[in-house]
């Protein structure tokens, strides 16, 4: 967990993740050059639906193994599998991919969202921070003040992404 963590710091955008359950890395030599993680996500309330979120891929820079994110894959699937798990949910961020992986992994896409918000740190731009996080009432906001406007004061800037594709994929008529 802790490679992992240092490995998301370092290479994925969003940085590394508090609610990540199992991390699976693929070595070339002895060199750590991408990592796939499950974990729960952070608005999942209903454990009974039995779902886990693949939370992190990610690439170490100039690293290339042709079907690597396969093999990662194939390790989640099966560790899903056995803990009793009936769908792997993920997300693919406009701005950076049209979610290929996915459809490749066997995904079906379910959903798609528009354009939102988040927050970054000004002096600190590679800190996001979601618009969850930022509400008024998370953050000790005065009532005369917009989100944004107490957001601002706090050294913080909003930037808009190009929306959101939520995938699904369903253990139930997969097999390994």
């Amino acid at each position: 967990k802790e490679d992992s963590i240092h490995f998301f710091d370092s290479y994925h955008i969003q940085g590394s993740n508090k609610l990540g359950v199992i991390f699976f890395g693929l070595f070339s030599e002895d060199h750590l050059c991408r990592i796939m993680s499950l974990g729960r996500h952070s608005r999942q309330t209903d454990t009974s639906k039995k779902e886990i979120t693949l939370d992190r891929l990610c690439f170490k820079d100039g690293s290339n193994i042709v079907g690597g994110a396969s093999k990662l894959f194939s390790r989640c699937l099966g560790w899903a599998k056995s803990n009793g798990y009936k769908k792997i949910i993920s997300f693919s961020d406009n701005r950076w991919s049209l979610g290929r992986v996915y459809e490749k992994m066997g995904f079906s896409l379910e959903k798609e969202y528009g354009a939102d918000y988040s927050y970054v740190e000004i002096k600190n731009p590679r800190k996001r921070l979601s618009k969850q996080s930022q509400k008024k009432s998370m953050t000790n906001c005065p009532d005369e003040l917009t989100e944004h406007t107490w957001a601002v004061q706090r050294g913080l800037a909003r930037i808009y992404d190009c929306g959101k594709k939520r995938w699904v994929f369903d253990i139930d008529t997969s097999s390994l």
